[in-house]
């Protein structure tokens, strides 16, 4: 494998050191590099970035060892290297990115991670996908053609959009070619003409969906097999996860409790193992009864005045930045192993007394406990517990 060190970017760019080789050799050179060396070389003047971006997409390049290992572990973007979780790629891959997307070559994991601007797609890169179990696009956006010829992809498992632009039409189109998807990931994503509803069929192997973003619309999942689902949302929504009786994890961090929550949590979802609520405006009080909860965690819940919770095998209960005390708590066993309270600007203090009273009698062994406070709540409570005993 061919390869170049370049020393100055900027030297290169006006000087004649391109014009020393022949184009079919200077051709040749350049189309021999890797992924990450094609990168770099086509910034180096606008000869080569024209001669790179003509370049054919080879086997060697795919069966690169140092690319096959940034691409299985999933950490690294397969085009510039970059770090996928920590930062996005800021460099100027278009011409190169959009050709091996469009080149009829079949691998398993497939990561466009585009700049702040968004990427031009069109859906024949998913025309020769047929071995694809992973899709990853960034700052991508699919142009309207539609998705009429789009070939199912049996093995597809993983979908990752994060502030990709698609029609809602479309992404219905995409998810039911893709019958063996079980783990989808929407952040950020959105409708050129308004709000993006997400409407799940009933996917058998759908086991986790992560929804995030202010652009999501109507939620809909019939998918009956779904194990976890995670909502993060700013505004007010329409949920209907009446079909997921199977959910073992349901994380809702919203400031407003989604329209068509249910009060009886545990008889919507019998089998959930953890709960998380954040905030949820508007959600009062609720029930929870369920022998199957592990772990639960209530977080700024700010008009919560009432929660009638009977969990006998939590693990661990975690009730933080709360400003009301409920008048219920959960009636725990020896199976509860962490605790952690933590309430700011209480206004009834003796309220807050009784909770850690009715708490502490079903305290188990082998129990690890805090309880954060304001200043002045402190101030109070110890005064408090200090006439009392």
């Amino acid at each position: 494998m061919a390869s170049i060190t370049f020393r100055n970017f900027h030297s290169y760019t006006n000087s004649s050191s391109t014009a020393l080789l022949p184009d079919d050799i200077l051709h040749k050179i350049l189309c021999s590099l890797n992924l990450r060396n094609r990168a770099i070389a086509s910034q180096v003047c606008k000869t080569w970035h024209d001669i790179i971006s003509l370049c054919n997409i080879n086997d060697n390049i795919i069966n690169d060892n140092v690319l096959q290992a940034q691409v299985s572990n999933r950490t690294f973007c397969a085009y510039c290297c970059s770090r996928i979780v920590h930062r996005i790629c800021y460099h100027s891959l278009y011409p190169i990115v959009v050709k091996f997307a469009s080149d009829n070559i079949n691998f398993e994991e497939l990561y466009l991670i585009a700049t702040v601007t968004s990427l031009a797609l069109s859906p024949a890169i998913f025309q020769s996908r047929v071995l694809l179990t992973v899709l990853c696009l960034k700052n991508c956006k699919f142009e309207d053609e539609a998705f009429d010829d789009i070939q199912e992809m049996n093995l597809l498992k993983e979908i990752y959009f994060v502030s990709v632009q698609i029609s809602p039409i479309n992404f219905v189109k995409l998810i039911n070619n893709c019958p063996s998807i079980a783990d989808l990931t929407l952040i950020n994503c959105y409708n050129e003409f308004g709000v993006f509803p997400i409407l799940l069929p009933d996917l058998n192997q759908l086991k986790k969906v992560h929804l995030s973003g202010t652009g999501i619309g109507p939620i809909e999942i019939k998918a009956r097999n779904l194990r976890e689902f995670h909502l993060l949302r700013s505004l007010a929504v329409k949920l209907d996860l009446s079909a997921c009786t199977k959910l073992h994890v349901l994380k809702i961090d919203c400031e407003y409790i989604p329209i068509g929550f249910p009060n009886d949590i545990s008889s919507a979802f019998p089998c959930l193992k953890s709960l998380f609520l954040r905030s949820c405006k508007g959600l009062k009080i609720f029930k929870l009864s369920s022998p199957e909860l592990e772990n639960l965690a209530l977080s700024n819940m700010v008009d919560l005045n009432d929660a009638v919770i009977v969990t006998p095998n939590l693990r661990s209960f975690k009730i933080v930045d709360m400003k009301q005390v409920p008048n219920s708590c959960p009636i725990v066993g020896s199976s509860l192993m962490e605790v952690e309270i933590g309430f700011k600007y209480v206004t009834s203090i003796s309220r807050l007394v009784r909770y850690l009273r009715a708490l502490g009698e079903n305290l188990g062994d082998n129990l690890t406990f805090s309880l954060t406070t304001d200043a002045a709540t402190e101030s109070k409570l110890r005064q408090q517990l200090n006439q009392r005993y």
